[in-house]
């Protein structure tokens, strides 16, 4: 279905002859106000789209000043490979202070802010780098699928990217492939690691730099939305300058390749305006395209003004002309219309049978099974067929999807979205910021593993040459020492700092019930033990009734005492709960003979192999869980998170489990637990399995505890994500400004909270005042009554720990 551009309803399509145009000398004989269908774009011609005589101006128009600069840094085009062109500029400036100078005039004009018109705002860019992140799995894919595998595939841009090997082998006509797969597999994993590079470069714009280990364990680190990351000496503003320049040299090489095969007169400068302009609305597009496309939903036509602001300031250093940004980029109305225009002149070219390959479907090869979504090659046409719409993707030459890969793509869509709305009506705004952190975290990393552990400068690579017997060397390569040169240190520090921030659950707890590290460790200690009981007591019973409805009952019973783990306030209440949960979770050493048994005999062992498997991978997941979801809300939360998936474990029992007839339906309990006993005697293996497992268990229960309040105390404080309290029985999530006149909180404190507050405020007064404290320490020295006991045994408790 084409998407509608614009203030048009959905009546006013009924009736109106609608133009479908797909040449660019079609847009002559438009009229304003023409209903103009192009390309799955559906939208009204007027003053905002582009015409055939203004694109073929701004065809003609490069950069002048960025090439005039490039010229006098490196007089050869072949000289700049390898070249950090930024350190480059900067050196060529401090040798060489001429103001005439064309790469020291270049160089002042960008260490300029940027004239207010295209300046982003503190609050702009804050709105548009939180959008990039709660949204980053969508926009990444728009990004890839759309922008530059749809964006990059006009046929004047496919001839530069030839000429410059850039996404594509040099020279490659359609129809033609690497004849080894050893080629094949070079090629896509160079077209890999430029698109990594051209995501970096989003990222650098996005304030996603990579941050120290101290910033990575922060839990309160967060994006501060300051413009001078993109302002001049900021990362965001070297990452762009460096990329401007990098197109310069490209400009340059394509130029040069074109005019030395003569062939056929190019009507067009490579990375002309018309292609920069529509790169950058492409950019800034991809919120309202996955609007359109219902990938999310939010208030979208703010952040989709930051965002077009964002790439508009951007624009401005990329060498965009400011005639261009102010004209088109003024509104995200505006910019949509810009780009359903540009679009028509961009593809009215057809590519005929010997044309050079578009990188679309190298693009789209390049991509599947690479971490971490490790899509296939059919996924992978599926969403580019989604986001380009039928009639592009089939100009493109992108397969068409069958049924099974579109129904899987939306199944994927749908549950694309569930973070996003699950932030949007989650009422804990801490839960947002520790995603966007987590988020921003693990794209810089993804990021520089895919690129084999570097952090590119954007150098120039290798030039296509042609040998001496003719036959054409490939190019794209990076130059010599470039890889050490952009090599980063790995942070593992960081990544253990992110792999502890799973133990929170016993601290959380400790700090709930106001109770000490050694009380609240007895939680696991009565969990296995009664773990033991359940072993001892109902395990046997797998014997003597049927199991299925056995497991499903213990199941159920374990996840029903969860609902009221969750919601109790008492530590004794919560300890023996926790006893009985663990007496009922039982349901995987009954599963395991029973898969034994349900089992053929030569597929005995496996088939146990299989469920004990689940079960210690359940043990990993679990912690992993509960960690993650403790650290962004609370530990209660984990709890009712555990309810959820044991009830639709119920289910699963429910439906798959098959029933088996008990073994030994007339022996009693007793005789079970009777021959338990025997078998101990009489069995010495079984014996050292048992003592074994006995040590190895404890060793297990002891050293997590353990490590549990080792790394959430001083110096590590890797565990929780509420910070230490500052005062002696305050937790430090309570707003102290209740307990002062005037002062009332957003959330109130409940009624005991805050009798506990008060009272523990009165007695560190007491202590604190020192005609008090002198008076008090006079009357003990004289052995008189020291006041009432309720104010001793709170003065007494604030003075062990400093007073409040």
């Amino acid at each position: 279905m084409p998407i509608v551009i614009g203030q048009i309803p959905r009546t006013g399509l009924v009736g109106r002859r609608v133009r479908r145009i797909h040449h660019s000398e079609e847009t002559k004989d438009l009229l304003s106000g023409d209903l103009v269908e192009s390309w799955g774009h559906i939208c009204v011609w007027d003053e905002n789209c582009v015409g055939e005589d203004v694109a073929k101006r701004w065809r003609q128009e490069g950069d002048e000043t960025c090439d005039e600069a490039l010229r006098t840094l490196f007089p050869n085009s072949s000289s700049s490979t390898g070249v950090d062109l930024l350190s480059a500029l900067e050196d060529h400036k401090h040798r060489n202070p001429n103001v005439d100078d064309p790469a020291v005039s270049f160089l002042d004009s960008l260490s300029e802010p940027p004239p207010e018109e295209f300046r982003i705002s503190e609050y702009e860019y804050r709105i548009a780098t939180e959008f990039f992140l709660d949204h980053a799995i969508q926009i990444v894919q728009s990004l890839l699928y759309y922008s530059l595998a749809g964006g990059f595939a006009s046929a004047r841009i496919v001839k530069t990217l030839h000429a410059v090997s850039y996404l594509v082998p040099h020279g490659q006509t359609k129809g033609q492939a690497s004849t080894q797969d050893a080629d094949h597999s070079r090629d896509d994993d160079r077209t890999f690691i430029r698109l990594i590079e051209t995501f970096q470069f989003i990222l650098d714009i996005m304030n996603c730099v990579p941050s120290n280990a101290g910033a990575a364990r922060d839990k309160t680190n967060r994006s501060d939305g300051s413009t001078a990351h993109i302002l001049p000496g900021g990362e965001g503003w070297k990452a762009a300058v460096r990329v401007r320049m990098l197109h310069g040299v490209a400009r340059r090489r394509a130029q040069g390749r074109f005019e030395k095969n003569g062939s056929e007169p190019m009507d067009f400068i490579p990375i002309n305006q018309e292609d920069m302009s529509a790169t950058f609305v492409v950019l800034s597009y991809v919120c309202r395209l996955t609007q359109s496309h219902d990938l999310f939903l939010l208030d979208w036509l703010l952040q989709a003004s930051a965002y077009l602001a964002l790439w508009r300031h951007i624009g401005f250093y990329l060498g965009v002309s400011p005639a261009i940004l102010r004209r088109y980029f003024c509104s995200p109305s505006t910019a949509d219309k810009f780009l359903a225009s540009t679009a028509v002149h961009l593809f009215s070219v057809s590519p005929s049978e010997t044309a050079l390959t578009p990188p679309t479907l190298p693009i789209l090869r390049a991509t599947s099974n690479r971490p971490p979504l490790r899509t296939t090659f059919a996924y992978n046409c599926a969403l580019a067929s989604f986001l380009l719409g039928p009639e592009l993707s089939s100009h493109l030459g992108i397969p068409p999807t069958d049924l099974v890969s579109h129904v899987k793509l939306q199944l994927v869509l749908i549950g694309q979205r569930i973070p996003v709305y699950f932030a949007r009506y989650y009422p804990r705004k801490g839960w947002v910021r520790k995603r966007r952190a987590m988020v921003k975290e693990g794209l810089v990393r993804m990021t520089r593993w895919n690129m084999g552990m570097r952090r590119t400068t954007f150098r120039p690579r290798t030039e296509s040459t042609v040998g001496r017997g003719g036959e054409r060397q490939r190019g794209g390569d990076i130059g010599d020492g470039v890889e050490e040169a952009e090599k980063v240190i790995p942070d593992p520090e960081g990544a253990v700092a992110n792999l502890y921030y799973c133990q929170p659950l016993l601290i959380q707890l400790s700090q709930t019930f106001h109770v000490s590290d050694s009380r609240v460790s007895r939680v696991p200690t009565l969990l296995q033990a009664g773990y033991v009981v359940g072993l001892l007591f109902i395990t046997p019973m797998g014997d003597l009734v049927r199991r299925r409805p056995l497991v499903i009952a213990s199941v159920t019973i374990s996840a029903s005492l969860s609902i009221v783990l969750a919601s109790t306030g008492s530590v004794v209440a919560f300890e023996a709960l926790s006893f009985l949960t663990g007496v009922f979770t039982v349901a995987s050493p009954i599963l395991i003979p029973l898969a034994a048994d349900l089992a053929p005999p030569e597929r005995r062992a496996s088939a146990m192999s299989i469920v004990l498997s689940g079960y210690l991978l359940g043990i990993v997941i679990a912690r992993v869980l509960a960690g993650v979801i403790a650290e962004f809300s609370s530990w209660r939360i984990v709890y009712y998170v555990a309810v959820g998936v044991q009830y639709a474990a119920c289910l699963g029992l429910y439906a798959f489990c098959p029933d088996y007839p008990a073994k030994n339906p007339s022996m009693g309990h007793i005789h079970v637990l009777v021959s338990m006993a025997r078998l101990l005697v009489t069995e010495p293996l079984l014996e050292q399995a048992c003592l074994v497992l006995i040590a190895s268990d404890a060793c297990y229960t002891d050293f997590w505890v353990t490590l549990t309040f080792i790394l959430g105390d001083a110096p590590y404080r890797y565990s929780t994500c509420v910070p230490p309290p500052a005062r002696a029985h305050l937790p430090s999530s309570v707003d102290l400004s209740y307990i002062q006149p005037g002062n009332r909180p957003a959330r109130r404190p409940p009624a005991p909270m805050v009798r506990r507050i008060r009272r523990d405020a009165l007695s560190a007064r007491r202590v604190d005042d020192p005609d008090r404290r002198g008076r008090a320490q006079r009357r003990r020295d004289r052995g008189r009554v020291s006041g009432p006991r309720s104010v001793r045994a709170d003065a007494a408790g604030v003075a062990d720990v400093g007073g409040v």
